[in-house]
């Protein structure tokens, strides 16, 4: 049954409901995702996947076998009919390269933020609606500026891949909603961290030259990442400050209050009929990009479309609590 008592939210589903209700429906309701493989996404994903492990303190060959493996499980799961194997050997080179430089970088370059833990997975409950609140962390930091004997010591670290730092995007990353979301669990359940660590990471933004081999393209694109790391790498910690959470949770509840009635309200048929859920159109084309879920929207639900989708796996907080 799709029609369920609203028992928890997570964070990143509070934040596209936020963004479009219409979305949230495809995404949580019916929890689709598209088929064909997002490249960006890819990149990000597996990006991620390295950070983690070399919290876990895993050796770098042990790391690239592992980044090999969820590619070709990726890439053999989505629809990629439209990317060459060029091109999908380029995305899996690149995200080696991006990798090594990292490790290569901040191996030498910044020793004073240090790995607690990683992909931690929390939930706190919002009492005055009875609604869970969930999310994992990207991970846990300390520095060496302080002595981290509570967890009140402790950063929590978020890693974005972009394709540019500027000034702009940096100046976001002070309203980030969904960082402050995640000191409020830490707040609740154990004690306020200090801050964020912002770990940013921009994807290259050169091109294959026509008469360039693959190979001398994949050197140049490594060459650019050893001899101009602080183009690409960016780490940005912010403090946090109480008003700012105490505002991030009088939204968290204002908005959940609200889902939560559509749980309520809404008959069966009513609570799965896509045009029951209000469409952003402002939010269809952010940052130039289509919304993955637009030719759903524009299209009517209609069964051509839906055969572009498939059903998504449940998150790691949704594995761990069992929910």
């Amino acid at each position: 049954m799709i029609h369920e008592k609203l028992e928890y939210i997570n964070l990143s589903a509070l934040d596209i409901y936020m963004t479009c209700h219409r979305k949230y429906f495809w995404w949580e309701i019916l929890r689709m995702e598209p088929k064909k493989l997002s490249i960006n996404l890819l990149i990000g994903k597996l990006i991620h996947l390295a950070l983690q492990l070399e919290g876990e303190n895993k050796n770098t060959n042990f790391i690239l076998k592992q980044l090999e493996n969820e590619f070709k499980k990726e890439t053999k799961s989505s629809f990629t009919k439209d990317i060459s194997q060029n091109q999908l050997e380029y995305i899996l080179e690149l995200i080696k390269i991006i990798y090594k430089a990292y490790h290569s970088y901040y191996l030498k370059h910044d020793l004073n933020w240090k790995v607690v833990q990683t992909e931690l997975s929390l939930r706190w409950k919002l009492k005055k609606i009875d609604v869970y609140l969930a999310g994992t962390l990207d991970a846990l930091f300390n520095h060496i500026q302080y002595k981290p004997k509570k967890i009140k010591d402790l950063w929590i670290g978020e890693t974005k891949t972009t394709t540019q730092i500027n000034s702009q995007y940096i100046s976001r990353l002070d309203v980030d909603l969904q960082i402050q979301l995640y000191s409020i669990l830490l707040s609740n359940l154990y004690e306020k961290p200090k801050g964020v660590l912002y770990n940013i990471i921009r994807k290259p933004s050169i091109y294959q030259k026509k008469k360039e081999t693959f190979d001398d393209f994949l050197i140049r694109i490594e060459n650019e990442y050893k001899y101009k790391p602080e183009s690409y790498f960016y780490r940005k910690p912010i403090l946090f400050s109480n008003n700012r959470i105490d505002a991030a949770l009088k939204d968290i509840l204002l908005v959940t209050s609200e889902l939560k009635t559509y749980y309520e309200c809404m008959t069966e048929n009513e609570f799965i009929n896509p045009s029951n859920w209000y469409r952003n159109t402002k939010s269809c084309f952010l940052y130039n990009i289509p919304c993955q879920y637009f030719v759903l929207c524009r299209y009517k639900y209609i069964k051509p479309y839906l055969l572009l989708f498939k059903e998504r796996e449940k998150d790691s907080y949704e594995k761990i609590f069992g929910e």
